[in-house]
């Protein structure tokens, strides 16, 4: 575009100062250029910085402790795993299915209703835990009366059950002093205050072990027991399948199949 004069719109040269028509003192070309263009619009707006929101101490303390609280929490929860008795059972079972049991440290072995649960012992660790739940319970100590009565050692491995019948396993290294024929001839022979023997024989179980077998009945509390003893090498094994006294004919069958099932796996 030419350029002209900013005061008579007249055509002047470049590199005039002054125009020739009017004698107006002209900008320079650099001027008018500056003054005819628009500056560019920013296109892009600039934002102030977001600014960071400080997280107050007392919800960062909150926090820190609830974390805490949980990891503590799952610390105790894991420890109480590792040192409670293994309950097991099988909630699809179908009646009248059974289950083999084998103790974790391959003590021995069991067969047992499939719906029934079960508690093991997986050890040293867990002993004062099946201990204690023994203990809350009468009817345990006194199925694996007397025998177990007049031994200081006895260790509970297996305390299986349902609503109303139970089964214990439990061993003592004393009691491995007694013979199976002993122990049958003991309790044919010696009256006992709380418990009516009826029945005292030796046998053998489906390994082939020298098994004393009793059937009997405990007044107080009231219980009907099948029992066996086993010697072993170093200990002997004490198990009783029980039910209370009213029910002893309808479930002396599953009682037997429990008690004649079991078998030790070590010697």
């Amino acid at each position: 575009m030419a350029r002209t004069c900013d005061n008579c719109s007249r055509p002047v040269f470049d590199t005039d100062t002054v125009c020739w028509h009017c004698g107006w003192k002209l900008s320079s070309p650099e001027e008018s250029a500056a003054e005819t263009i628009p500056a560019a619009e920013t296109l892009i707006e600039e934002t102030a910085p977001a600014e960071t929101k400080p997280i107050e101490w007392p919800l960062a303390l909150f926090y820190g402790v609830l974390t805490t609280i949980i990891l503590l929490a799952l610390l105790l929860l894991m420890r109480s795993l590792g040192r409670s008795p293994t309950i097991a059972f099988k909630s699809d079972a179908i009646p009248g299915e059974w289950v083999s049991l084998n103790d974790p440290q391959k003590l021995f072995s069991v067969d047992v209703p499939a719906d029934w649960s079960w508690y093991f012992q997986k050890g040293q660790q867990t002993r004062s835990s099946l201990k204690h739940m023994i203990e809350d319970d009468a009817r345990i100590p006194t199925a694996v009366a007397p025998l177990g009565d007049i031994v200081s050692d006895l260790e509970y491995l297996l305390f299986s059950k349902n609503e109303s019948d139970f089964l214990v396993v439990a061993r003592s290294e004393r009691l491995n002093r007694l013979t199976a024929q002993q122990a049958v001839v003991s309790l044919q022979e010696e009256p006992f205050e709380n418990t009516i023997v009826n029945e005292a024989r030796l046998t053998r179980n489906t390994a082939g072990e020298n098994t004393a077998v009793f059937a009997l009945e405990h007044m107080e509390p009231p219980l009907f027991c099948v029992q066996s003893l086993t010697p072993n090498t170093t200990e002997t094994y004490l198990v009783a399948a029980c039910t209370s006294p009213e029910n002893h004919a309808l479930h002396s069958h599953e009682l037997n199949v429990m008690l004649n099932s079991f078998q030790t796996l070590s010697r």
